[in-house]
């Protein structure tokens, strides 16, 4: 008899105990979501609203610039040369693609990648300013690992328009980050949100059951 009292308690200890970790693993493993879940979401942000280069350009004449470009993102869908809509001051012509420039990324005298000035940016989604920043063509498509460091972004005008609103053409390069990152962020989010309230849950009720049994034992004596 006595052995099976002992077993009994040694049995509700253990549940106890498995209670408790679950109640610390699932705190613990839903607030490493939340803050995974929250670090995505501002990569993600900051991606989409990093301009890792912005300049005019002159058009209308044969020209060659070469202007700084500070990359700090890898840009899981590439990163495009846009025309910043709102500085321009006039009607803008009619661009189905970059074909009027040539444009690479240096690394002093390397050439890292060629840009394609020939391809339609139709599937660019810049959230934040649809509606002002047009995009013109990629400096690079998909997600090539290029080291994040200062680099040269290297213009030539080929084929110049005679539009004076092209006099001072506003470009600036946008990375198009992968909508999928924002998905792992809603994921990790969620999932982290489960897990605290699981770990509230069956904490609360660990608690709440071991108050009761005081009280009763209390009452009782």
């Amino acid at each position: 008899m006595l052995n099976e009292i002992r077993m009994h308690r040694l049995k509700k200890t253990i549940v106890r105990l498995i209670l408790w970790a679950v109640v610390l693993a699932s705190g613990y493993y839903g607030l490493i979501g939340l803050r995974k879940g929250d670090v995505l979401r501002k990569q993600y942000l900051n991606e989409m609203h990093n301009a890792p280069c912005e300049f005019r350009l002159d058009t209308t004449v044969g020209s060659h610039i070469q202007v700084p470009f500070h990359h700090s993102f890898d840009g899981l869908h590439g990163c495009v040369l846009c025309i910043r809509l709102s500085a321009v001051s006039g009607k803008m012509p009619e661009l189905t693609n970059a074909s009027f420039m040539q444009f690479s990324l240096l690394d002093g005298d390397a050439v890292i990648v060629e840009g394609d000035n020939e391809t339609q940016c139709k599937d660019v989604w810049l959230e934040d300013q649809a509606s002002t920043d047009l995009p013109l063509a990629y400096l690079w498509r998909s997600s090539p690992h290029i080291p994040h460091k200062d680099y040269i972004l290297d213009v030539k005008v080929k084929k110049p328009f005679g539009e004076a609103v092209c006099a001072e053409l506003p470009i600036v390069a946008r990375y198009n980050p992968c909508v999928m990152i924002m998905a792992r962020a809603y994921l990790c989010n969620g999932l982290g949100v489960v897990l605290c309230l699981l770990a509230l849950g069956v904490g609360g009720w660990m608690v709440g059951r071991l108050i009761w049994r005081r009280r009763t034992k209390q009452e009782n004596s």
